[in-house]
């Protein structure tokens, strides 16, 4: 009798600690996707973004870590917003452990994502199986760069006007007399003399004369812009409606070498952006050409690389 007690016990101390560890993995998963959602609340907010600008990631990451220590990282960071971007509704969802959730958000495609997440929670996949799974989704979509079929075209970019802008959000009274303040987008807010007029319109085209500083992946580029009135600003773009093969495949590094040698360092390019994705950086349109040229030349005259790595079986379109 006193065995079968001790026996019972012990099975209850088994539940307890399953109940407990399943409590700790949901807390997990809501602390990151509430984290998430107040980053992108602050990032809507127009005062701290002309404050932090573009830089609010690294330092969240910088005082974080000090305040707190590891698990801030620049890139956990941004997979933690990214994790809330793809479930902005709702609560956080909590069917499968972070590890599970981080991997899947490489997964583009929203609907085949949220299919593996089913998948995942109804037959308890493991992190280990989930992975391949997940890369072995990746590369399918990345044979179809290689299967010889005709690509479908992006449509060119219009209204490539360089260096339109409207007035920040900033209320007018905080700027000095005789100034305006201009949101030229990627989170910057400029004050210049009214005397200059610069051109104004309530739809900025978000056109910007740029340089390479360095190419990323296939489809990932880290660019310099001139936002005009001697102010630049570093950022990330994601090109628009396209997607390579992952860096660490063969393919993606071949992708790579191919951007590098069409865009090396300091070369001249104009972008035209729409909005972030979800780990932040900039969907953009790009264009160049390959001998020195005036901005307004490749804005009218460009190489629409968007285009260019679809034709060449580089890219698939998204």
């Amino acid at each position: 009798m006193s065995q079968n007690i001790e026996i019972s016990k012990y099975d209850k101390l088994i539940a307890d600690v399953g109940i407990i560890f399943e409590e700790a993995r949901k807390a997990l998963v809501t602390a990151y996707w509430q984290i998430g959602k107040r980053i992108v609340e602050i990032e809507q907010d127009g005062n701290v973004r002309a404050k932090y600008g573009a830089n609010l990631i690294n330092s969240l990451s910088k005082d974080l870590t000090r305040k707190y220590g590891p698990g801030f990282s620049r890139e956990n960071l941004i997979k933690i917003r990214a994790f809330y971007n793809k479930h902005p509704k709702g609560s956080a969802p909590t069917l499968l452990n972070w590890t599970k959730y981080r991997e899947l958000l490489s997964i583009k495609d929203d609907h085949k994502r949220i299919e593996l997440e089913k998948k995942a929670a109804r037959e308890n996949i493991s992190s280990n199986d989930l992975r391949r799974i997940v890369k072995e989704e990746k590369n399918k979509s990345s044979n179809k760069a290689l299967s010889g079929i005709e690509p479908e075209l992006l449509d060119r970019p219009t209204n490539l006007t360089l260096n339109t802008y409207k007035l920040s959000d900033d209320p007018q009274n905080k700027v000095p007399a005789g100034h305006i303040s201009l949101d030229c987008g990627f989170y910057v807010d400029l004050c210049v003399p009214a005397k200059l007029k610069p051109q104004l319109t309530q739809k900025p085209s978000f056109v910007y004369s740029a340089n390479v500083i360095r190419v990323v992946d296939g489809d990932t580029l880290l660019v310099e812009i001139d936002l005009g009135f001697n102010a630049r600003t570093r950022t990330r773009l994601r090109l628009r409606g396209i997607n390579t093969p992952e860096l660490s495949t063969p393919e993606g590094a071949s992708a790579k070498r191919s951007v590098e040698r069409t865009l090396p360092k300091g070369k001249s390019i104009i972008l035209k952006t729409y909005s972030t994705d979800i780990f932040g950086r900039f969907v953009a349109d790009l264009l160049y050409m390959k001998e020195n040229s005036t901005p307004n030349e490749i804005a009218d005259h460009g190489i629409f690389l968007n285009n260019q790595l679809l034709e060449k079986g580089i890219a698939v379109p998204i």
